[in-house]
């Protein structure tokens, strides 16, 4: 990238908002191969302090594809391009043969990232402060990548159906896997599992998986005896979390409906909070999401650490998707030091929703994240 540098500053933005036509757009790609966070988000710093709108694409594992304007909010593409021939052809080289798989491909744009790309933390690559081109060899030679908007969240949730619902209207069955995919082994998984519990697949391939479903089957089928409750929330929080972020809202309703014990009168407590926060999350309901979260953190339950964490994340998202930035800034005030305390750094999640909080909720200190 030293080569080129010059292609991704505050500079080079400012020059090319005011060379564009109206309603134009600007469409560059960046690498995040040979990079790692702090250089990538200086370039989107800088591409987000020169245009009010932005899109984000993944064509591969290893690109970005940035679509900006300045006039107009960025529409999602239109399945009238796949008419064009040439075109169209193109597009099936590199696995894109319908509509479906442009989506698939769509990683958020500014109302998601806006506030995380924008931050004070953030340095913004410049002409006077070419952190890009001064940096770039090292994380080259280091054979870095700066993957965080590829991989799915460190606590599985699904934060872009919730940001996005259309999301949840994808004709997955009509999506061309290719190995170019980041999260396509996610996806499979998911799908892997949902098949497994509606009888339509013999096995799942990591047999620990399978061994989670078959208790998480039986119990939601056998009322006596219990199973162990311990052992039933490791499960569903396994099953869950590998589910959740990949399939559709329907799917993952059909698959919360096979894990439910069907069991009037005899669902514990602890069955029912865990069951409770896991369908508000499967029908992206983010009001029932902060109310069941917000149950299971006050009760007296035992959590695990992992656990833990993925509750306060689901409660802030759902906080965050209300736009109640003020009350997510006191939940976050109430619960920092245990979440701080008990890893060695936020999840990319957790980073993302914090800067949310930083740029609209009233009274931020100086600094969110200090213990």
């Amino acid at each position: 990238m030293s080569g080129v540098s010059s292609l991704f500053t505050e500079e080079f933005y400012s020059v090319i908002k005011n060379h564009i036509n109206e309603d134009g757009l600007f469409v560059q790609w960046i690498q995040v191969y040979e990079l790692d966070r702090v250089l990538l988000l200086s370039v989107l710093k800088a591409l987000s302090s020169q245009f009010e709108h932005l899109k984000i694409y993944a064509p591969n594992h290893v690109d970005l594809v940035i679509i900006a304007s300045n006039d107009s909010i960025i529409g999602l593409p239109d399945k009238s391009i796949f008419q064009a021939e040439t075109l169209r052809k193109e597009l099936d080289l590199i696995g894109i043969t319908n509509i479906n798989d442009l989506y698939i491909r769509f990683l958020g744009d500014k109302k998601l990232y806006g506030s995380y790309f924008d931050s004070g933390k953030n340095v913004v690559n410049s002409d006077f402060y070419p952190i890009l081109d001064h940096q770039s060899p090292r994380t080259r030679y280091m054979k870095m990548q700066a993957d965080d908007l590829y991989n799915p969240p460190q606590y599985y949730l699904p934060v872009m159906q919730m940001y996005y619902p259309w999301l949840d209207h994808l004709e997955k069955n009509k999506v061309l896997h290719t190995r170019f995919m980041r999260n396509e082994h996610h996806m499979l998984k998911a799908q892997e599992i949902a098949r497994y519990m509606a009888g339509d697949l013999s096995q799942i391939n990591d047999k620990s998986v399978q061994f989670q479903a078959d208790l998480l089957l039986k119990a939601s089928k056998e009322c006596s005896p219990r199973p162990d409750e311990a052992l039933w929330v490791e499960s569903i929080f396994s099953i869950m979390t590998k589910s959740l972020p990949f399939l559709q809202a329907v799917e993952n309703k059909l698959l919360f409906n096979l894990i439910k014990p069907n069991c009037p009168g005899k669902i514990s407590q602890v069955q029912s909070y865990w069951l409770d926060l896991f369908l508000s999350l499967a029908t992206r309901n983010s009001s029932q999401v902060i109310q069941s979260g917000s149950i299971l953190i006050d009760s007296d339950l035992s959590l695990s650490a992992p656990q833990e964490r993925y509750i306060h994340t689901a409660v802030m998202l759902g906080l965050l998707v209300n736009e109640e930035y003020d009350i997510a800034l006191d939940y976050w005030n109430n619960y920092k030091s245990v979440l701080l305390q008990n890893s060695e750094s936020l999840s990319i999640t957790m980073t993302i929703l914090l800067a949310m909080v930083e740029a609209n909720a009233a009274d931020v200190p100086l600094s969110l994240i200090s213990k």
